[in-house]
């Protein structure tokens, strides 16, 4: 049941609109006979995927491209705003873990002859690679600067001689995960990277700063044995290697227990 004019009519075809599958959603009254009314609803397909093509980059990105756009774009599929701008940040992301963190992604429908099909171009333009200039370490008042960035094996300042500048976001993440494995070897147990930012200065390039909270430093104190039938203490003692008073080395104590290279371990 439904009244005309009222508001069921208009609520279906924003139910239809909403699905995003149509240009357009017109709803006809054919007829009335009595109490019964006769509808047509009339919609516009949006046009189908024929095939996709890339421009701007090199060929030999082309089927790493393809692998990621592919997860979106089904052949014969309708094409939606939501589908092209899932694989324009699919590529965005691909281009950024390589160092173009301002690569721009364009994406043009080009109507095909025959049928309601279109194809899509991706013009893409990676813009330089971002380079560091520098890296701004706040906090660090136990290790000097210089030790900390040397650690940061993937992100390098663009002045330093012989070492690649560009910016890589998973590199990134993994060095500053290796900042804070490295103060746990020197017993800063509880060191954490409290917050991180990113700036560009007048000639483009990038600034970080990473702000360190070091806390407090631990120390081996008292190291005891249970369940040692075998071997006498002393001699666990003397694989373990560690002393009370030593600097508490996380990466270490597990070193000394189960995975020295060498075989030389307690377990």
């Amino acid at each position: 049941k439904l009244r005309i004019p009222g508001g069921e009519i208009p609520s279906a075809m924003k139910a239809l609109w909403r699905l995003r599958l149509f240009t357009d959603v017109q709803i006809y009254k054919e007829k009335t006979i009595g109490d019964v009314v006769f509808l047509e609803i009339k919609v516009e397909e949006r046009a189908r995927l024929s095939r996709h093509s890339f421009k701007g980059v090199k060929k030999s990105y082309h089927d790493d491209l393809n692998d990621i756009v592919n997860v979106h774009l089904v052949k014969g599929a309708i094409v939606t705003e939501s589908i092209k701008n899932n694989a324009k940040v699919g590529i965005k992301e691909f281009f950024r873990d390589k160092g173009y963190k301002n690569a721009v992604v364009r994406v043009k429908e080009i109507e095909e002859k025959k049928g309601n099909k279109v194809r899509l171009v991706f013009n893409i333009d990676r813009k330089e690679r971002v380079k560091i200039q520098e890296i701004i370490i706040v906090g660090n008042d136990n290790v000097k600067t210089g030790k900390l960035k040397r650690k940061m094996k993937g992100t390098k300042e663009k002045r330093r001689i012989f070492s690649s500048s560009k910016f890589i976001d998973p590199d990134y993440d993994m060095d500053k995960q290796t900042l804070i494995d490295y103060y746990n070897t020197l017993g800063f147990r509880d060191a954490k990277i409290m917050s991180d930012s990113m700036w560009y200065n007048e000639k483009d390039d990038l600034m970080i700063q990473i702000n360190i909270k070091e806390g407090n430093r631990y120390f081996f104190r008292n190291i005891t044995w249970k369940g040692n039938s075998i071997y006498e203490t002393e001699t666990l003692e003397k694989v373990l290697g560690i002393e009370k008073g030593d600097v508490y080395n996380t990466e270490l104590l597990q070193t000394r227990l189960s995975f020295s290279q060498d075989g030389r371990d307690v377990s």
